[in-house]
């Protein structure tokens, strides 16, 4: 296990962490994914354009991973952002085999589907909730989900979208059975001085430890990181009613 330098964001990769495809299904928590494929967009009916062509630019996911984030180590550990942003985020990474990132969808984005269906998304007039972190204590886990989908950029074609001549838009895939890097990294302290103040009271959460409202990870990094086989075991493949875990622990 490595440890980053003091105030770094991420650190260095360490060793692997345990992972296992065993689990039943449990509260998620903070979605990076997609749903089970969606058919596609239908046809906006645009001249001349067959609608199996536009409905072939449709959002797709795989299936629920859960990622298990345990404090392996004999001291408090800290998730969140290191600068002020929305909320707790996810607290892993994923990347294939390339070792390309495997990016969700921005807050309150247009995909290629809306676009086809003419759908503006209705955004809120605040964009996010505070920064805020999780707690973990030794031997406590905090557990997200992943919908297995990453977005990629495609070209819409002419006619697919109402009065557009083909346009550039995001579109939701989903994940191929193979080899995918997650990683995370802890931090060694949490600190709620630009928000104001001092820290609020550490809230109990659904999935898992506790979380601060109004604060950022401050400190010395511990990462973690491991290479997992998605297959069928993991439901990337024929379905499978089991919420498989993916686990990632912080040690020493």
């Amino acid at each position: 296990m490595s440890h980053g330098d003091d105030g770094s964001e991420g650190g260095s990769p360490g060793s692997a962490g345990t992972s296992n495809s065993a689990g039943t299904k449990s509260s998620g928590g903070t979605s990076t994914g997609g749903a089970t494929s969606t058919g596609g967009a239908t046809s906006t009916g645009g001249k001349g354009v067959p609608a199996a062509r536009c409905d072939a630019f449709g959002n797709e996911s795989g299936p629920t991973i859960l990622v298990q984030l345990t404090n392996g180590t004999q001291r408090q550990l800290y998730l969140g952002q290191r600068m002020a942003g929305c909320g707790v985020g996810s607290l892993f990474t994923v990347s294939d085999a390339s070792g390309m990132a495997l990016q969700g969808a921005p807050f309150c984005s247009s995909s290629c589907q809306d676009l086809a269906l003419g759908y503006v998304p209705s955004c809120p007039p605040i964009a996010c909730v505070v920064s805020s972190v999780v707690t973990l204590e030794p031997g406590e886990s905090f557990t997200q989900e992943w919908h297995a989908a990453y977005v990629r950029d495609e070209t819409l074609p002419p006619g697919c979208a109402p009065g557009s001549e083909g346009v550039t838009c995001s579109r939701a895939v989903a994940i191929e059975r193979g080899t995918y890097t997650f990683s995370a990294t802890a931090a060694a302290g949490m600190d709620c001085s630009q928000f104001g103040g001092g820290c609020s009271s550490c809230i109990a959460d659904s999935n898992g430890a506790c979380v601060t409202y109004g604060a950022v990870v401050t400190g010395s990094s511990l990462s973690v990181q491991a290479s997992v086989l998605l297959d069928p075991s993991y439901g990337v493949g024929p379905a499978n009613d089991v919420v498989p875990v993916v686990g990632l622990t912080f040690k020493e």
